[in-house]
C-alpha cells in the first residue's frame, strides 16, 4: 500500500514539473486569456506583469518580429473609454487593422484614468521589452520583437516620450523605427526628444497629426518649422524632413464635432498602421 502511495506521488510530481517547464518555455497557458479570448484574429488577453487587458491583433501573414503599439489617450471612465472594448469599438480598430493589410502585430494595452498604468509599467524601453515578451509568452511565441512603431493619442505621448529618452545600450536590440503623434503635442511635449531620435537613425520616421486651432497645433507647427520649408496643407501627403507628413483636420470638421479629438483617431488610424 505504501509503495502504491509513493509511486502515485512520484507521478504527480513529474506531471507538475512538466507543466511548470512548459509554462516557463512559453507554452500558451489558458489562464493568460480573458473570457473574450480571440475572435477573428482579434484577442483581448491578460498578460503577466500588466494589470489591464491588452488587445492583440494578428494579421494572416504576420511578421512577429515587428509590432505596432497604440497607446490610447487619457481614459476618464466615460462610455467610450471605460475599458478596452469600448476604445476598440469607438475607434473601429479591428476594421482599420483589416483594411490596412499590414504584416505587423498590433498591440493595444488599456491604461486607466490619466494613463496611470502606462506611466507605472512602461516607463522606458526596457519596460517595453518586458511587456512585449509577456504578450508573446501568453501566445507561446518565442520570437523576439526587433522593430516597434509607436502611436500615441493625446496624453499618451508622455509614455512614448519616456521610451525615446531611454538610450541604454542593453536595450538596442529593440529598435523604435517610427513614431506617430495623434493630437498629442501638448504643453509637456519635448521637441528635442523627438528631433534627437529622428537624427539618430536614417530610417527613423515621425508623423504628427493635429487639430487646427487646438492646443496641439502650436507645438506641431514648431516641429514643422524645424523640418520643412513647405507650407502646411489641409490634410496629408506633406513631407516633414525625415518624417512622413504633418497634417491638419479641416476646421469645419472640428466645429461640427463635439468629440473632434476622437474623430481624428478614427479618421487616421487605418492610414498609419
Amino acid at each position: 500500500m505504501k509503495l502504491k502511495v509513493i509511486i502515485l506521488s512520484l507521478v504527480v510530481l513529474v506531471f507538475n514539473s512538466s507543466c511548470m517547464h512548459k509554462q516557463e518555455a512559453g507554452t500558451t497557458s489558458t489562464s493568460s486569456f480573458s473570457p473574450k479570448a480571440c475572435v477573428d484574429s482579434v484577442c483581448q488577453i491578460r498578460v503577466e506583469g500588466y494589470p489591464q487587458e491588452v488587445a492583440v491583433l494578428i494579421p494572416a501573414y504576420a511578421d512577429f518580429k515587428q509590432v505596432t503599439l497604440f497607446f490610447h489617450g487619457f481614459s476618464f471612465g466615460k462610455e467610450r473609454d471605460k475599458d478596452l472594448s469600448s476604445i476598440m469599438n469607438d475607434f473601429e480598430v479591428a476594421k482599420s487593422f483589416k483594411e490596412a493589410k499590414t504584416k505587423r502585430i498590433l498591440i493595444i494595452p488599456f491604461s486607466a484614468g490619466q494613463n496611470v498604468d502606462y506611466r507605472k509599467f512602461i516607463k522606458n524601453k526596457l519596460d517595453l521589452q518586458v511587456f512585449l515578451a509577456s504578450v508573446y509568452k501568453a501566445f507561446g511565441i518565442k520570437v523576439m520583437v526587433e522593430d516597434a512603431q509607436l502611436i500615441a493619442h493625446s496624453g499618451a505621448f508622455l509614455t512614448v516620450q519616456d521610451i525615446l529618452k531611454d538610450k541604454s545600450a542593453e536595450n538596442e536590440n529593440l529598435k523604435v523605427s517610427q513614431v506617430t503623434m495623434l493630437d498629442a503635442t501638448y504643453s509637456k511635449f519635448e521637441p528635442k526628444v523627438y528631433t534627437d531620435w529622428l537624427k539618430s537613425g536614417e530610417d527613423h520616421k515621425m508623423t504628427v497629426i493635429y487639430l487646427k486651432n487646438s492646443p496641439t497645433e502650436k507645438m506641431a507647427m514648431k516641429l514643422w518649422g524645424q523640418y520643412s520649408g513647405q507650407k502646411p496643407g489641409k490634410e496629408g501627403g506633406i513631407n516633414l524632413g525625415n518624417a512622413d507628413y504633418l497634417t491638419m483636420i479641416p476646421e469645419a470638421e472640428v466645429r461640427n464635432q463635439q468629440d473632434a479629438h476622437w474623430l481624428l483617431v478614427r479618421k487616421w488610424f487605418g492610414r498609419i498602421l
